[in-house]
């Protein structure tokens, strides 16, 4: 900085310093050059203990202002309360001085009250309930803390051994676990209780009656046997039966022997384990045969669509047959009002001027038949491929499943050896184009659904727009369906 003197330099510095130092003043002092804006209240507290300058003023615990002043009046203290000024407070209000905690910081708390008019500059709102005294409230916490303090110290006495205070501790535990295993005892058994102590009073009454009778037949049965009649008699009194008895016992001894040893068919069946591996491995088969079956699934289904061309119907019966998760197979029944279309050709020559004018109608006989589609299925995870006979023709078919099945977008093609008419009146010529029709369905829940799409749309002859809904059932379903159903003679 060429050209400037050391004293310029010096001067600068100190104006810089001066500055500064007024800053500073301004800041720490909170000196405001320009009044705060808001308006003042007063109010006479008996007490301001704690409250500080600019702490804040609280309606229903929203800040509305803070402490601007703290003096003394005639013995009290007189706090002034600068109000921000969108802030209105209805005359009659109240003050109180609150804290955040025990020991948190105090705050102004005004409770406004029921009057139109508004408080005005420096008018003065009175003093709500008194706040705690802090000191009291010390000193009485002091006074509870000695008196724990001594029953603690007694308790010490009593406790201060180790052997005292393990033996609490057990006998704590004891308490505990009795009480724990009374009340399941009771929980669990309250019920079995209450059947028991009936089931015994039953008991007793009946053996009170009838004991006697029981008793008196205890002695005939007895003096049967003793005459050797009936089984148990004969079995006592006769010898000959006695023999054969025990003949037939050495008999079993026999043959219990010859099973341990081996010989014949249960014998091996028994000892040989050849014999149970074979055993085991068809038990085994059973059992893939029998999960096999049960995770064979079947679904029987109905769909009707709505053909808004020719304004008609096309109803669905269909069985899905699933061996596995990845393989079906389709049989619809399909009732298709262009089941059979027979077409008439007539001419008709007419004579106008000398020309002679030839024309030819088309008429097409629509008639509802039953066709029927046969088709196998290959799910590759969100892809299925469907190939068959589709309504009495060969077809191929795709299924794209999207939202965990929710979705399902298909195409179908079939009868590729169609013969359209439309265009018969210019070339008198049929043409051959292939049945196309493509859609998607939106499955509901579990048994409905709906679906559209556009139909025979290469055949401008025979396309649709179409609309329809369905509803299936699984096995579960036709399960409940079934044993709903009552019997031929049964209620």
């Amino acid at each position: 900085m060429k050209g400037i003197t050391t004293e310029a330099k010096l001067g600068l510095f100190v104006l810089i310093a001066i500055i500064m130092l007024a800053y500073l003043t301004f800041q720490v002092s909170e000196f405001r050059l320009i009044k705060e804006k808001g308006y003042e209240i007063d109010v006479l507290f008996d007490s301001v203990a704690g409250l500080d300058l600019k702490s804040p003023v609280r309606i229903a615990g929203v800040e509305v202002g803070k402490v601007a002043k703290i003096g003394l009046e005639n013995g009290k203290a007189r706090v002034t309360l600068r109000i921000y000024p969108d802030i209105n407070i209805p005359k009659g209000a109240n003050a109180l001085i609150k804290a955040t905690g025990l020991m948190g910081e105090k705050y102004v708390e005004i409770v406004p009250g029921g009057e139109r008019e508004t408080l005005k500059e420096h008018e003065r709102i009175a003093q709500g309930a008194p706040p705690a005294d802090i000191d009291k409230l010390v000193n009485q916490l002091s006074s509870i803390a000695e008196d724990i303090r001594g029953i603690t110290g007694a308790l010490r006495n009593v406790l201060g051994t180790q052997e005292s205070q393990d033996a609490l501790k057990e006998m704590v535990q004891n308490i505990r676990e009795l009480s724990e295993n009374l009340n399941k005892l009771v929980s669990v058994n309250k019920d079995a209780f209450s059947s028991t102590m009936k089931n015994f009073q039953e008991f007793s009454a009946m053996l009170k009656s009838d004991t006697p009778q029981l008793i008196a037949k205890l002695n005939t049965i007895a003096d049967k046997i003793e005459k050797g009649e009936g089984t148990m008699g004969k079995l006592i009194a006769d010898e000959e039966l006695y023999k054969n008895l025990n003949s037939t016992i050495e008999k079993l001894n026999k043959i219990a022997e010859k099973v341990e040893k081996g010989e014949g068919t249960l014998g091996k069946l028994v000892t040989d384990d050849k014999v149970y591996e074979n055993l085991n491995e068809t038990l085994v088969g059973i059992k893939d045969y029998v999960a096999k079956a049960e995770s064979f699934k079947t679904t029987v289904g109905f769909r009707s669509e709505y053909l808004f061309e020719d304004v008609t119907a096309k109803g669905y019966l269909t069985l899905q047959l699933k061996p596995r998760e990845d393989k079906y197979y389709i049989f619809e029944i399909v009732s298709d009002p262009f089941g059979r279309v027979t077409t008439t050709d007539t001419e008709t020559t007419t004579t106008t001027g000398g020309v002679a004018t030839t024309t030819v109608t088309h008429e097409e006989k629509k008639e509802d038949s039953l066709k029927f589609s046969i088709e196998f299925a290959k799910r590759y995870e969100d892809l299925a491929l469907r190939i068959g006979m589709i309504e009495n023709t060969f077809g191929v078919g795709a299924d794209y499943f999207l939202f965990k099945d929710i979705l399902q977008l298909n195409v179908d093609a079939w009868d590729f050896t169609n013969k359209d008419s439309w265009d018969f009146n210019r070339s008198r010529h049929y043409q051959k184009r292939p049945h196309l029709k493509a859609g998607a369905q939106v499955n509901f829940f579990k048994n409905f659904f709906a679906y559209g799409g556009y139909d025979n749309f290469l055949n401008t002859n025979r396309d649709n727009f179409y609309a329809g809904a369905g509803i299936r059932f699984d096995d579960d379903d036709l399960k409940y369906i079934l044993g709903k159903v009552p019997l031929p003679g049964t209620n």
